[in-house]
């Protein structure tokens, strides 16, 4: 048995998780994933592929509008209304290493603009006889505190109709752990596979745990142990892009491929731009000489040599006529255009007159942000829900609480939208008298 088998449905949309992750991780993973976004040439070889590779950097147009779309959607720290204060205590540190609610939740909501989706759950280790008050709770350890689970570390997750909902009932992920030795001055990487289930509504969540033993062989560690306190899994997920249940695909998906046809435009012309700045030297009229073996012997030209030729002879230096650079400098221009049109960077490309008007970026930008609101919308329901599964944890009574996200840029932009369209065309647009 080895539970780090995926479904198929994980398996599907790994390709383009990995195009995404590749891209935002910059030019070093760009490099790293060597063949698969950049292509060797026929009858290129292994050696001058390598130094193409080494010569290209990337233009992260992808990272860049993601973070951007990020920075927007947090310009305000998010904040509980109708919360009793005990969530209000927890929202000040909701992973137990000191990050508040705004700051874990940006990096869920990073990871879910990325690759379509992400995950966290909400972690109890231990259950023992309640505490005076949360402050207690937190002082002892015996408190909830989230996981960020990364999309990509998912590895099934499947449910079940309950009364026209959609319920999970089974969910299991890999992570990774740092384990030092006792002295400190070693440690090693330990992966082990959390398994969630629920086949009933009315069982109580179980959870499974593996990890390899001595000899390689996957084990459970700890088996069916129940999760007193909650009534469901206690696993939220947050989606831009669903496509499924528990599932989602990159929604700048088409920004990522552009990204990538503009690495692959920017290596080759860095590797002709290389070619074409050393000109290469042309002879006419030159006796080819022979070693001892009959190969022929290179010619080299330096300013001690003297180049002999017959009375036909010539020898001249040939350089490129640029054309092809022209031409590759332009196809950078036009995706980088059509990366800024395709990202949420809040920005309108140019029109074939070059200038975007005004009414044109208005326009682009309320459309966008538009988008963006409805992400951040979408992450504020998932805290939602995970705070509500952890008030199970604590024992408090259902609220009607909210988690308030900052949109007021999406309405400012949608405003100014509409003033810049309802304005009278210019002189320019009247035809002729």
């Amino acid at each position: 048995m080895d539970p780090t088998i995926k479904s198929a449905k994980y398996t599907a949309v790994e390709s383009q998780w990995a195009m995404v992750d590749s891209l935002y991780g910059g030019t070093t993973t760009m490099r790293a994933a060597g063949e698969r976004y950049l292509t060797k040439n026929p009858k290129e070889t292994q050696t001058d592929y390598d130094a193409r590779l080494k010569r290209t950097t990337l233009f992260n147009a992808y990272k860049r509008s993601l973070q951007h779309a990020v920075a927007r959607a947090f310009t305000q720290d998010l904040t509980l209304e109708g919360y009793p204060g005990e969530l209000t205590i927890f929202a000040a540190d909701v992973d137990a290493q000191g990050r508040d609610l705004t700051q874990f939740s940006k990096e869920i909501f990073t990871d879910a603009l990325n690759r379509g989706v992400s995950f966290f759950l909400i972690d109890f280790p231990s259950r023992t006889e309640p505490h005076a008050n949360l402050a207690a709770a937190i002082a002892s350890g015996d408190r909830p505190y989230w996981v960020p689970i990364p999309a990509t570390n998912v590895l099934a997750a499947y449910s079940s109709l309950d009364s026209g909902a959609e319920r999970l009932t089974y969910f299991r992920f890999q992570e990774f752990l740092t384990e030092p030795s006792a002295d400190g001055m070693t440690e090693t990487r330990v992966q082990q596979v959390r398994v969630f289930k629920q086949p009933l509504a009315t069982d109580v969540p179980t959870l499974d745990v593996f990890r390899k033993d001595a000899v390689g062989a996957w084990v459970p560690v700890v088996q069916d142990q129940p999760l007193l306190g909650v009534d469901r899994i206690p696993v939220v997920p947050d989606y831009t892009n669903r496509v499924g249940f528990f599932v989602g695909t990159p929604p700048l998906m088409d920004l990522a491929e552009t990204n990538v046809a503009h690495w692959q435009s920017s290596s080759e012309q860095r590797n002709i731009l290389h070619v074409a700045r050393v000109p290469f030297l042309h002879i006419k009229g030159m006796q080819q000489q022979f070693d001892e073996y009959g190969k022929p012997k290179e010619q080299e030209i330096s300013i001690h040599s003297v180049l002999l030729t017959d009375k036909d002879g010539s020898a001249q230096w040939v350089e490129t006529s640029g054309t092809a650079l022209t031409a590759g400098a332009a196809d950078l221009s036009n995706l980088e255009g059509k990366m800024e049109q395709l990202g949420l960077m809040l920005t309108t490309p140019s029109g074939p007159s070059g200038v975007a008007s005004a009414t044109e970026n208005a326009i682009n930008a309320a459309e966008t942000n538009s988008i963006l609101k409805d992400y951040a919308l979408a992450l504020a329901d998932s805290l939602e829900q995970a705070l509500a599964l952890t008030a199970q944890y604590l024992g408090l009574p259902p609220s009607n609480g909210k988690v308030i996200v900052d949109t007021s840029f999406a309405v400012d932009l949608q405003t100014t939208a509409s003033q810049v369209t309802d304005q009278p065309s210019s002189t320019s647009d009247q035809p002729p008298q």
